[in-house]
């Protein structure tokens, strides 16, 4: 409930809707209220004595009554759901951004595939929530309590009956729908682990192929999917005792009513008129327990997607310090390589230079000052090792680094990541990309990233094993190409690699072994003084002449 509290500011914004649907909706069940009276003066008055005029003037207050009751109840509708629409829209908006600030740390922690679910399903729940609550949260308690004070006008002793049966059916409603919340619950948790396995097998589904493992994933996936459907069946299974029991219940108190009322008629106490809207209002009762009661559920769903939403939005990145025990320093303008074997935490120290990841005591610094204060007044280009490109054109992905890039720059960037041959063959700038660059190969895809990163001649560039993808001939040319450039504008470039070639003509290089720096300085030195140093060099046939 607190976390509910926090998401109201996001409809502050429809404050005023907020307010008139609700209103509208009570006008409209104040009216229904009056349904049972005129329909029982019809039948004491009119039918009673014949009189035709009297029928037809109380059908045209019933007809009356009802269009008064739909254009309330349509506006009723119209404002809740520009409400809940609106309160919707905000919170993915603020979702959003909360989602794109998230360092690398706080998106692991979380998972992709859960942070998919809550900006999805679990604000839609959340959207349906607002808008029931809007509509039936004062309308249904309204028209309970409404049509319990008009039975006492009516007759005292009779509405002692519903007076019986409205708490049995408060107690019933109450019983099964505490047992199926604890079911929604952990239905929600079961439709996580089953998006998580669906996106699993989507991305990986050239290595599930390849293994000619389909068959096992099947088999994993219908044991998730069986196992929601499960947990569904018995929540279902409950949630359809409800009418079925109420109707019972009501059903029992219909009969009493009517058992009573009879004698009562006989007794000249009250009429038959009366005896039917009495009846009237106690399916009225019927109708908005059971509504209140599917509002719960909605309700008990939306608190639980507001809790993990609020785990989002609250979420604290700084819970965890990389770099300890990792110090190094290099100044602006120069070309540093980074080397190390698999697991040695190379790409965990280019997203702590490029800001992603908290660092433990100013670990890394440029010109003694920290690479995060550094980059607040400094631009940064990344590649990352899985190249990232975006449905739409090439232009379109190199504009994401400077949305100012005029044409010369686009086209210097694609000359120096060797991509403006192919790119130009497919159309030029405004070749079309197909969603996740389906129509690109992966070398052709590191180079567009190449190009992206290099658009805006950064101060600082960052490439992760940006050249994993290409051929040797094609990856010389590239670094050479942004080495060069680099030196001419002072650039300060950090080269994570596996092959010594485009690392060897760096200023100096830092070797990584079990997430810290084993050495750092230049070739010679590295070679000379360090072992570790010294074995990737044999492993790839690389020497110190010297």
């Amino acid at each position: 409930m607190k976390n509910s509290l926090k998401l109201f500011r996001y409809i502050k914004e429809y404050k005023m809707q907020s307010i008139l649907a609700p209103t509208f909706k009570m006008s409209e069940a104040v009216l229904e209220l009056f349904v049972p009276l005129v329909m029982a003066a019809m039948i004491d008055v009119g039918i009673e004595s014949g009189d035709t005029g009297y029928i037809y003037s109380r059908c045209m207050i019933l007809i009356a009554l009802a269009a008064a009751g739909v254009v309330l109840a349509v506006v009723a509708q119209y404002f809740s759901a520009v409400s809940a629409s609106g309160f919707a829209k905000n919170l993915r908006e603020a979702l959003m951004q909360k989602i794109s600030g998230l360092s690398f740390f706080g998106l692991d922690k979380i998972g992709t595939s859960t942070l998919i679910t809550r900006m999805t399903s679990d604000i839609n729940q959340l959207q349906t929530g607002v808008n029931l609550t809007l509509r039936l949260l004062l309308r249904s308690p309204f028209i309970v309590f409404g049509s319990l004070v008009m039975s006492f006008f009516i007759d005292v002793k009779l509405a002692l009956v519903m007076c019986v049966i409205i708490p049995v059916l408060v107690l019933v409603i109450w019983l099964i729908m505490r047992k199926n919340i604890k079911g929604y619950k952990k239905i929600q948790g079961k439709v996580d682990e089953l998006l998580l396995k669906t996106r699993q097998a989507v991305g990986g589904v050239r290595v599930i192929r390849a293994f000619a493992k389909e068959d096992d994933l099947c088999g994993e996936f219908a044991s998730e999917n069986g196992s929601l459907y499960e947990r569904q069946i018995k929540v279902g299974r409950l949630a359809g005792l409800l009418n079925p029991l109420t109707l019972v219940i009501v059903d029992l108190g219909v009969c009493a009513i009517l058992i009573s009322g009879s004698q009562r008629v006989w007794a000249g106490y009250v009429t038959q008129g009366e005896i039917v809207a009495l009846v009237n209002y106690m399916a009225a009762i019927l109708v908005e327990l059971i509504k209140y009661a599917d509002l719960i559920v909605n309700i008990s769903k939306s608190l639980a997607s507001a809790d993990r939403v609020c785990e989002v939005l609250d979420h604290e990145d700084r819970q965890r310090v990389y770099g300890e025990g990792l110090s190094f320093e290099f100044g602006t303008g120069e070309i540093i390589g980074v080397i190390g074997a698999t697991g040695s935490g190379k790409s965990t120290l280019a997203a702590m230079i490029g800001g992603f990841y908290p660092t433990h005591d100013n670990a890394i610094r440029i010109d003694g000052m920290d690479v995060g204060k550094w980059r607040e007044s400094k631009s940064l280009g990344f590649v990352f090792q899985k190249p990232t490109i975006f449905s739409g054109t090439v232009e379109d992905n190199i504009k994401i680094a400077k949305e100012d890039a005029t044409k010369e720059e686009m086209d210097e960037a694609l000359r120096l990541a060797c991509a403006y041959d192919f790119v130009y063959e497919k159309g030029g700038l405004s070749a079309k990309v197909e969603q996740n660059g389906v129509n690109f190969s992966g070398g052709q895809k590191a180079r567009i990233a190449i190009a992206r990163a290099l658009v805006g001649m950064p101060e600082l560039l960052i490439l992760d094993d940006a050249f994993s993808a290409l051929d040797n001939a094609t990856a010389k040319l590239v670094y050479e190409g942004i080495f060069s450039r680099a030196r001419e504008r002072n650039m300060t470039v950090v080269d994570i690699s596996q092959r010594m070639a485009s690392i060897l003509s760096c200023d100096r290089i830092a070797v990584l072994n079990g997430g810290k720096i084993a050495g750092f300085g230049s070739h010679r030195e590295l070679y000379i003084s360090l072992k570790e140093y010294r074995d990737i060099c044999d492993s790839q046939e690389v020497q110190y002449e010297g």
